[in-house]
């Protein structure tokens, strides 16, 4: 009984008549399906009713059990719950395929139950007959014809349900008898319409019901129709003949050893199609298994081959394209290739049925689980009709269906998490947020040291689910879709920072599900790697590369200052150079005056000039070592020597200074050995700088005091120089009593150009440059120095240099003396052609004329401005002496000095520079050119002439 909610109606539906009515209502329950259809259970029998249709019976369970209840899913699928078996499931949606298993075999059930033959029209086959190999075609009427194996021809009018015998093999042409032989390989019709077969030696086709040989051989040996035996085909097709494709031009043949072949319908020419392992254009095997025409373009052919899948021939251009399971196939052995009248290729494989889309070639794969009867099916078992209904045979029965009826699964799964691995243990709900279940969590936060993760879950769909793809996508990682067979996301070492798994699935018909499920992560990252972590190396990345910028620009700054020093020094070394030569100009003539003035007043104001040039001199010797400090250009020439002897013999250049002024002057010295190695051109300077100010700023009748005594260890008090690392110092010490130094200008008083500024000491002018310069020559020696002074008690300077007594073995050096003995040389000789000639080489007009004035009167004077033009007349003239300044332009004095050696017509001239760089160091450089002697300006007029006789003496 049904009732119509709507509008009140009732009907009564009879139940199938071996219901057993005691039981209907014995645990029945009725459900139904999204297409309409009502589900009910009579114990252990199912039903299902369609208002159209009436009732069917679904299944039944044994006698025994029972079913307890029923529910239909969203999806279709009908669960079943029993007293005995459990719960049971039935896709509702396999329907839409025919499944049949044989009864009585392949072509009776194609006959009977499907083309709906009489029985009684089966037609009688011979015993030895292979009921496997069964081949068919329509005619142009409609009808089929069909054999099985080395049956007779028969067709079938689906009007009349009758079948014909069509006379096989006769009546045949007695010119073909001799050739005829069995079974028929294939059959097939040609665009007009004709039925063509294919025997195993021979080509026939049917008109005005008689068979007509194709006059063309076809295999290899074959004699043409009508002619001799000798006209044999040498090159005819090779292996069993499958099956037959006849177009307007040729005959296509498939084998099962040789590949494809055609045959010319009008020359009969046979061209062979095979596999070539180079050629991926080639038909990818030469073992085929079917062939069949495209209706849609009569320029392609589809192969299907044994293992190596589907092949799409074109004919214009005898090249192919390739199918395999790479490309969505279920399986590589093809026994079908049949288009349906929507342009879908239905391909049969040992692993389903497939249906490809001719155009874009996408692939669905149908199996067991669809409907069909079974997975593998069989060859030569298909029958494609003309309402489009494809049946198909497999190894234990038939699947038939239309394919226009066949729908896409448009179910919309939802996706549903399962369970969550980290680092490859499952969380169990107290590690889960919130204790909740894996299933209602949408947000994960995970420490950076647990970050291998495996996100399981399905999709709620139950039927078919082998069908079923998933995919995933992990948004701050990677943007593109993973595809996978497994409903599972894994992901390993992921790096901390925030993301978004989406997880999709598809239903049965590959259509991937609206439904994503997300679930939002957090990888923690771990402390060094936390922003304030990243400040902390960025505040240290900004002072490293401060630092580096700032020892860049220190290391710019330090060139850019000791090319100011250099600058510095060679501006001193000039503007010296231009002061010395005047200054040469004041006081030897001043000298030479003196000897020869005898009124005591005019001495007097000579010797005013003689002691004032002296101190410019001194001035401009300090300001030249002061700027050669600075440059660290300064070098320590050590001698050996009495060091009591050398300060004693400076202390008495003082006494007419200090018996001037009353001031008592004092030298004491302790202990010292006597032999010592010190530098004595600087030890002079320090000297006499700290005796000079002592007296200077001491008053009349005071005391000053030097003193000199080895130290072993400094006092804890006093600073050493950094540089040195020696243990005995000797200490000298100048003290006086004089008016003292501030306490608050003691810090500066070795500044450079630094003076005192009070009342008192401004009495005594100076330059601020003597102290300063003292101050770097004791610490060039890796020495110290300090001063203590207290306001009108006096100030006491204190230098401690490295104390290294000379040792018995090693010989004294002489050190130079204050006084240079004099001697007299006689003006009065007279020149004579023998006499020397002497070259000087000077670019002061005056200062060379000075030096001329000032050798004896009989010498041949030349002169030159400048190096080159020296040079030229030394070359020229080869005089006995050359006398050369060092600065000059054009060429310097040492180039010249270098020049005049190294040729060999000069190179025994001596050669004496005089020049303002009296410096040690500049002694040695003009030396190791080859001067014989070196002379600083300014100069004693007697020493000048010494050094020129004793020159040419040597000579």
């Amino acid at each position: 009984m049904i009732v119509n909610p709507q509008t009140s109606q009732v009907r009564s539906i009879a139940l199938p008549a071996h219901t057993n009515v005691s039981s209907v209502w014995h645990h029945t329950r009725i459900v139904s399906d999204s297409q309409g259809n009502e589900y009910f259970n009579i114990y252990h029998l199912l039903y299902r009713f369609n208002d159209k249709k009436g009732i069917d019976l679904i299944t039944r369970l044994d006698n025994q059990n029972a079913f307890r209840g029923l529910l239909i899913d969203r999806s279709d699928v009908l669960w079943g719950g029993t007293n005995k078996e459990g719960v049971l499931k039935y896709n509702l949606k396999t329907n839409l395929f025919r499944a049949m298993p044989y009864q009585n075999g392949f072509y009776q059930d194609l006959l009977v139950q499907n083309l709906e033959l009489p029985a009684d029209q089966l037609p009688p086959l011979p015993k030895d007959v292979v009921p496997y190999k069964f081949r068919y075609t329509f005619d142009k009427t409609g009808k089929m014809w069909f054999n099985i194996d080395n049956s007779q021809f028969y067709q079938i009018d689906f009007q009349t349900k009758k079948l014909t015998t069509v006379p096989f093999p006769f009546p045949v042409p007695p010119a073909l008898r001799h050739d005829w032989t069995v079974p028929v390989t294939s059959i097939a019709t040609d665009p007009t319409g004709r039925i063509w077969i294919l025997t195993d030696s021979l080509a026939l086709w049917y008109e005005g019901g008689q068979w007509h040989p194709f006059r063309h051989p076809i295999r290899s040996g074959s004699t043409r129709i009508n002619q001799p035996k000798s006209s044999t085909l040498t090159n005819g097709i090779e292996g069993e003949m499958l099956q037959i494709v006849v177009d307007e031009k040729a005959i296509w043949v498939a084998t099962n050893t040789h590949g494809l072949y055609s045959i010319d319908r009008t020359s009969g020419q046979i061209k062979q199609y095979k596999h070539l392992p180079t050629d991926l254009r080639s038909i990818s095997s030469n073992q085929l298994f079917c062939l069949f025409a495209d209706p849609f373009d009569k320029a392609i052919l589809w192969i299907g081959t044994f293992g190596n899948g589907l092949c799409r021939f074109d004919k214009r251009t005898g090249t192919c394209r390739r199918f395999t399971t790479q490309d969505g196939l279920p399986n590589n052995v093809i026994y079908t290739a049949i288009t349906d009248q929507r342009g879908f290729l239905w391909i049969a494989t040992n692993q389903g049925l497939c249906r490809m889309d001719r155009r874009t070639f996408k692939t669905r794969t149908y199996t067991h689980e669809d409907g069909i009867l079974e997975d593998e099916f069989n060859r030569f078992h298909y029958l494609h009709l003309p309402d489009d209904r494809i049946i198909l045979g497999g190894i234990g029965g038939l699947t038939s269906f239309y394919p226009n009826k066949l729908r896409d699964d448009d179910y919309q799964p939802p996706i549903q998490l399962t369970d969550i691995q980290v680092n490859n243990q499952p969380l169990t709900p107290e590690q889960l947020p919130d204790s909740l279940p894996v299933q209602a969590i949408d947000h994960l936060d995970l420490p950076y040291n647990q970050n291998f993760l495996a996100v399981h879950f399905a999709a709620l769909q139950y039927n078919n689910q082998p069908k079923i793809r998933y995919r995933y996508q992990l948004i701050g990682l990677n943007e593109k879709w993973i595809e996978t067979s497994r409903p599972v996301a894994e992901y390993t070492d992921l790096r901390w920072g925030n993301y978004v798994l989406r997880l999709n699935a598809s239903n049965t018909s590959g259509i991937w599900s609206k439904h994503i499920r997300e679930l939002t992560l957090v990888i923690r990252p771990p402390w060094w790697a936390t922003w304030w972590a990243i400040l902390l190396y960025i505040g240290a990345l900004a002072g490293v590369i401060y630092g580096l910028v700032r020892s860049y620009i220190t290391r710019q700054e330090a060139i850019q200052f000791k090319a100011i020093d250099a600058i510095k020094a060679r501006f001193f070394t000039n503007i010296t150079h231009e002061f010395r030569t005047p200054l040469t100009l004041i006081l030897a003539p001043a000298e030479k005056l003196k000897q020869r003035l005898r009124h005591i007043d005019d001495r007097h104001q000579l010797d005013l000039i003689y002691q004032n040039a002296t101190q410019l001199l001194g001035l401009i010797n300090q300001l030249m070592e002061l700027s050669k400090a600075e440059a660290h250009a300064l070098q320590v020439n050590e001698s050996q020597g009495d060091l009591v002897a050398f300060i004693t013999q400076l202390i008495q250049t003082f006494e007419y200074q200090s018996n001037t002024k009353d001031i008592q002057l004092d030298l004491q010295a302790q202990n010292l050995h006597p032999a010592y190695w010190f530098d004595s051109d600087k030890l002079e300077r320090i000297v006499s700088n700290l005796v000079a100010n002592a007296l200077k700023f001491t008053p009349v009748g005071g005391k000053v005091t030097v003193d000199l005594m080895p130290v072993q260890h400094l006092d804890s008090t006093e600073k050493r120089n950094p540089k040195t690392t020696h243990n005995s110092w000797v200490q000298i010490t100048v003290s006086d009593t004089g008016v003292g130094i501030p306490a608050d200008q003691l810090p500066r008083i070795f500044d450079r150009f630094y003076q005192v500024d009070n009342s008192s000491t401004r009495q005594q002018e100076g330059t601020g440059i003597g102290l300063a310069l003292v101050k770097e020559l004791v610490e060039v020696q890796s020495g110290t120095i300090q001063v203590f002074s207290k306001v009108n008690s006096g100030t006491t300077f204190r230098v401690d240099l490295p104390y290294r007594p000379t040792t018995t073995s090693e010989i004294a050096h002489s050190l130079p003396t204050a006084v240079e003995s004099e001697a007299n040389e006689s003006d009065e000789e007279q020149r004579s052609d023998d006499a020397p000639i002497v070259l000087i080489v000077e670019d002061n007009l005056e200062l060379s004329n000075f030096i001329a004035d000032s050798l004896p009167s009989h010498y041949q004077i030349h002169r030159a401005s400048n190096g080159a033009e020296g040079l030229e007349q030394a070359t020229k003239l080869i005089p006995d002496l050359v006398i050369s300044d060092v600065l000059m332009p054009i060429m310097d004095g040492y180039t010249l000095c270098k020049n005049v050696k190294e040729d060999l017509r000069t190179s025994h001239i001596p050669l004496i520079l005089l020049t303002a760089k009296a410096s040690v160091e500049s002694r040695i450089e003009g030396l190791s050119l080859g001067a014989d002697d070196y002379i600083g300006k300014p100069f004693h007029v007697q020493e000048l002439r010494l050094r020129v006789r004793n020159v040419l003496e040597q000579r």
